[in-house]
């Protein structure tokens, strides 16, 4: 007999027994078995030992399994513990943090810098400030001018009468304006300080520049009138002596006056009448005189409250003022705006009232 082949078993194969007879037959293909691992089943070496088939553990037994990575900590779970630990509400905390970001200051971007605008406010900011300089310069030169002391000589008394104070005037140098002039004059005027009844003087001097210190020289009329009333007829400069009195009376307010001394009556009579047509506008406004309004149980007639007192059309007239012949100039109330009238053979005085008329007359001893 012809001897088969040895084949060769496999070791993890089950051998198969012959049925018993009577047994149901039972396909093994059908039977659910427990997979390999693949690295066995392509080795076809069974597992090693310790390694076998994986116990089923039974739910009552089974542990939770902890995994060494914590979790991720979001802004979600953080707001979920805050709320669970503080009972607090999700409308709380966004009040709270929308409190939190405004009091957070705001971080302005940052611009690149504009070199040429830079430049240009530098150079506006130099020269505001180089204009601030020459402005305070020049008011300072003005000031200085118009505010200058000037020392009084000892023997420089006050001619023709005496007089309760001096203020002395120092006008700039160079060539003098008028305007200069009178604003020097309306502003001492308007600074006096004198009591009731008082009479000032206001001496007004040249000054002399001088390298080491500037000097002053006292003006005469024949000097100051030219160039204080510039419309004074020639006649009566020439009829001047030099000396004059220019002051101020505290009666009410302030009345300006001035005595000039002549060597000529009928002159200086003459200029003076020749003079009438410019003289008010000359004097104007260092001889200003503004009466108070009346009011009409007085028996005066009056103009309106702060209406401007209107001249007579005539111009200056004559008044009998102490016994003596004056020439005015009268509003429509009959107040007296500015008045002349010689006092004696060389003298002549110039006013805005007669009761500083009747000062000067008594300190004159007339």
């Amino acid at each position: 007999m012809d001897q088969k082949p040895d084949v060769p078993q496999d070791p993890n194969a089950e051998t198969s027994k012959p049925a018993q007879s009577g047994a149901a037959h039972v396909d093994l293909d059908k039977v659910l078995l427990p997979k390999k691992p693949a690295s066995q089943k392509s080795s076809g070496l069974p597992p090693p030992v310790g390694q076998g088939f994986p116990q089923r553990v039974s739910p009552a037994t089974a542990q939770p399994e902890t995994s060494m990575v914590p979790p991720l900590q979001t802004y979600k779970g953080d707001i979920e513990s805050l709320i669970q630990s503080t009972n607090a509400s999700t409308v709380s905390i966004a009040a709270a943090e929308a409190a939190r970001r405004a009091q957070t200051p705001i971080a302005e971007p940052t611009r690149p810098l504009d070199w040429k605008s830079l430049l240009k406010r530098s150079a506006l900011t130099i020269g505001g400030l180089g204009f601030l300089f020459a402005a305070s310069g020049l008011l300072y030169f003005v000031y200085s001018y118009l505010n200058a002391t000037v020392e009084v000589p000892q023997d420089a008394a006050a001619p023709f009468m005496s007089v309760d104070a001096t203020t002395p005037l120092a006008l700039p140098p160079g060539d003098l304006q008028r305007t200069t002039m009178m604003g020097i004059l309306e502003a001492a005027r308007q600074d006096n300080t004198l009591s009731l009844g008082l009479i000032g003087r206001l001496a007004v001097y040249k000054t002399i520049p001088d390298e080491e210190e500037d000097t002053y020289a006292l003006l005469d009329a024949p000097n100051l009138l030219p160039i204080l009333t510039p419309n004074i007829p020639a006649d009566l400069l020439r009829t001047l002596t030099g000396e004059y009195l220019l002051g101020v009376h505290t009666y009410d307010g302030t009345q300006a006056f001035l005595l000039l001394g002549v060597d000529s009556y009928e002159h200086a009579f003459a200029g003076m009448l020749q003079w009438e047509r410019a003289m008010r506008g000359d004097l104007l406004p260092l001889f200003n005189r503004e009466p108070r309004p009346y009011i009409p149980e007085e028996g005066v007639a009056t103009s309106s409250v702060g209406s401007v007192p209107q001249l007579i059309q005539t111009g200056f007239s004559d008044k009998i003022i102490e016994n003596r012949d004056t020439r005015v100039i009268l509003n429509t109330s009959g107040d007296i705006l500015l008045l002349w009238a010689p006092l004696g053979p060389n003298l002549v005085v110039v006013t805005t009232n007669e009761y500083t008329l009747r000062e000067i007359i008594s300190r004159l001893g007339l």
